[in-house]
């Protein structure tokens, strides 16, 4: 009679220790091609909204969709911000909302009933409610007055290296370069929910991120490119040597405040 044969102990861990080496190799590589999937998302997201930015300015004399607009209704108002305003170009909710962005998971101000509420703004309906991650620049600096409304990119230097779209985790669907670098564990205001660092979206460790240009183009920028050198125009639209001459960009007035993004920038970003 035959015996049959049996795997020994020692066998059995010799490819248990095996398949756990193989895991230990593999499964990194899974999570980077995957984050690389993610970030691939991002950027179509980002080339599609660039593309319904440029029909919007075809249809509209070249002047660019305004960040948000107010409309005065009894017994509440109404705002509405650029991504609700460029829906039926768009047509598609989901490339708003970032795949790799945790700020993504919450509504921007515009689409939240509880900043409504407080502000006593009228409630969107869902189906114009928009996640945060996505914001458009305020370019007010670029029009020589207090705002930027009847912006249009022709005008400017260099649209091609002018933002237009950035990557956030606060609640704001406009931002600029005014606003600085933050690391909120706690964010007791709910603007940034704890999400981290309050600029770029969870790519490359927030040390980059992409952005949407004025000629509709779309591509992955660091801080420091965006910034540039104290004499270059950088890819906010503003030499940072200017800031301080009165009236360089504003009328009777000096910006050395709008520096903040790059002047509170990490080290290392």
């Amino acid at each position: 009679m035959k015996s049959q044969k049996a795997f020994t102990l020692i066998e059995l861990l010799v490819v248990i220790a095996i398949i756990a080496i193989l895991a230990a190799i593999l499964f990194p590589v899974f999570a980077q091609a995957k984050a690389a999937a993610k970030t691939t998302a991002g950027l179509s997201n980002m080339k599609q909204i660039g593309t319904s930015l440029q029909i919007y300015l075809s249809d509209n004399d070249d002047v660019s969709v305004p960040r948000f607009v107010q409309t005065a209704t009894v017994p509440v108002r109404t705002e509405i911000n650029w991504k609700q305003i460029t829906a039926p170009y768009a047509k598609n909710r989901d490339m708003f909302r970032d795949p790799m962005n945790r700020a993504a998971r919450f509504l921007d101000v515009q689409s939240d009933p509880a900043f409504a509420t407080l502000w006593n703004f009228a409630v969107q309906p869902e189906n114009m409610r928009f996640t945060r991650g996505y914001a458009m620049t305020n370019l007010f600096y670029l029009t020589g007055k207090w705002d930027d409304f009847g912006f249009s990119p022709t005008r400017v230097e260099e649209p091609a290296n002018l933002l237009n779209i950035v990557e956030t985790k606060l609640a704001w669907s406009d931002a600029g370069p005014y606003l600085g670098w933050e690391f909120n564990p706690n964010d007791p205001d709910g603007t940034n929910k704890g999400l981290g660092w309050s600029w770029h979206g969870d790519k490359w460790d927030n040390k980059a991120m992409i952005g949407v240009y004025h000629d509709s183009h779309a591509k992955r920028a660091t801080a420091g490119q965006i910034c540039g050198t104290a004499d270059q125009l950088n890819q906010w639209g503003y030499r940072r040597n200017q800031l301080e001459v009165n009236g360089a960009y504003i009328p009777g007035a000096t910006l050395g405040w709008l520096d903040t993004y790059c002047q509170t920038r990490p080290a290392g970003f």
